[in-house]
């Protein structure tokens, strides 16, 4: 028997809300593209080593911008979370679209990501854009072959974000899942999906996978209502344990399992 550890997260732009009024004002930070705290960032990395994860899978991740101070946040969780022996975790990152509206604006420099340690091999990756033309999001795919003693298990490893609105997440699933095929051996879909209350939107991949939990992850702060944040596995894993830590750094917290095969 063989574990993987596998973490989803929401790292919110580096932007650190912890409670409602600073999540507020955050909100507006980022809408006016005022710079963040680089402690932030630093405070999501602190985080990820606590669990040291084997795949970590995050989503609001930002470029090189201003609003950043000009770093690029997936290298920097690169290099400060997964670096071992001399040698970096690598990563595949997918931007994403996350502002388009009927007006064609567009803002670019944000992203997906996909980690992994630097004993396992990312050895292809490739995305889609969901197809609705408002507030685009996507779906993002990594290969990774993990390595079990002398010989290595390739796993396909999906990292999504769900549009907020509700009328688009039946047809995105469907995307999800067709996108999905394209991966080979055993797999698993995470992210922020958006979903609150009745989520029977997502039946068609439980139909396909196997669930971890769900979990209240968002907000942060107090006593989190919401499981926006979802990992389908396939159903040759067993699910040996999974949690929600509890972080500051981000208004979402990060979806944990531990999975054997």
């Amino acid at each position: 028997m063989s574990l993987i550890t596998v973490m989803t997260y929401n790292i919110q732009l580096g932007a650190g809300s912890d409670s409602m009024p600073r999540y507020i004002v955050d909100w507006l930070s980022v809408s006016l593209a005022r710079p963040h705290s680089a402690k932030n960032i630093e405070t999501i990395i602190e985080n990820i080593k606590t669990i040291s994860p084997d795949i970590l899978a995050v989503t609001e991740s930002e470029g090189v911008s201003a609003r950043n101070q000009f770093m690029n946040y997936n290298e920097l969780i690169q290099n400060g979370a997964f670096r071992g022996n001399n040698d970096f975790g690598r990563y595949a990152s997918f931007q994403c679209h996350y502002h388009s509206t009927k007006s064609g604006v567009t803002k670019k420099n944000q992203y997906n990501a996909i980690f992994a340690k630097p004993e396992h091999e990312i050895s292809a990756e490739s995305s889609m854009d969901f197809t609705n033309s408002e507030q685009r999001r996507s779906i993002g795919r990594a290969d990774i072959k993990i390595k079990t003693g002398d010989s290595y298990l390739p796993i396909s490893a999906f990292v999504t974000h769900l549009s907020v609105a509700e009328k688009y997440h039946k047809k995105q699933v469907e995307e999800v899942l067709e996108f999905a095929e394209e991966g080979d051996g055993l797999k698993f879909i995470t992210g922020d999906f958006n979903v609150k209350g009745d989520d029977s939107v997502l039946n068609p991949l439980r139909e396909k996978y196997q669930e971890v939990g769900p979990y209240n992850t968002w907000p942060s702060w107090g006593t989190p209502k919401d499981p926006l944040d979802r990992m389908f596995v396939s159903k040759e894993f067993g699910i040996l344990r999974s949690a929600v830590p509890i972080f500051k750094g981000s208004d979402h917290l990060p979806l944990v399992a531990t999975l054997e095969y």
